[in-house]
């Protein structure tokens, strides 16, 4: 799915915002989504504390928006469930708890095993690190050489991403 083709906000989780860093390109996400893109302070905490990244410029400059949790009581009673059903990181449950409730989110997580079963069973829509590269390729705001570069570099970062070009990539998704 392309998110570039969805209207709405895209809730990035940790590991995405992570991944970003770590491939130099934390500002091209608002460029391939432009004011679409946004973090729970759930997540702030998260990368901080996780890679010691600070999202305040990002935040101050407006390319990417803050959403204070909880947004509302229901979200914060999912997020409270998720998190005693023992999915893994607060960050995502963040996204998925507001993702329910608010369709028009999309959530931006590369921990499929974590986040995929959930999102299914509530119809919410989400991308991967993959997903927004490809769609910054599309889009223009990325070159191919940029995008293999991008996963090369996450990938020597020791981060987790497949091991494939953007190119065989989007032939995976059928593009």
């Amino acid at each position: 799915m392309s998110a570039l083709e969805l209207s709405g906000d895209i809730l990035l989780d940790t590991d995405v915002i992570i991944h970003f860093f770590k491939g130099g390109s934390i500002r091209l996400i608002n460029q391939i989504y432009p004011d679409r893109v946004a973090v729970t302070d759930v997540v702030q905490r998260e990368v901080k504390y996780q890679a010691s990244v600070d999202l305040n410029q990002l935040i101050q400059t407006g390319e990417i928006r803050l959403i204070p949790f909880p947004v509302d009581f229901q979200v914060l009673q999912e997020f409270a469930a998720l998190g005693s059903n023992g999915f893994r990181g607060e960050g995502e449950n963040s996204c998925m708890a507001i993702a329910k409730f608010h369709p028009s989110k999309i959530i931006a997580s590369s921990n499929l095993r974590d986040i995929s079963p959930y999102c299914s069973d509530h119809g919410i829509k989400f991308i991967t690190t993959m997903d927004i590269l490809l769609d910054g390729w599309i889009s223009g705001v990325m070159s191919e050489r940029q995008c293999d570069q991008f996963i090369r570099r996450v990938r020597a970062s020791n981060s987790k991403l497949p091991d494939i070009s953007i190119r065989s990539y989007r032939l995976q998704k059928g593009m």
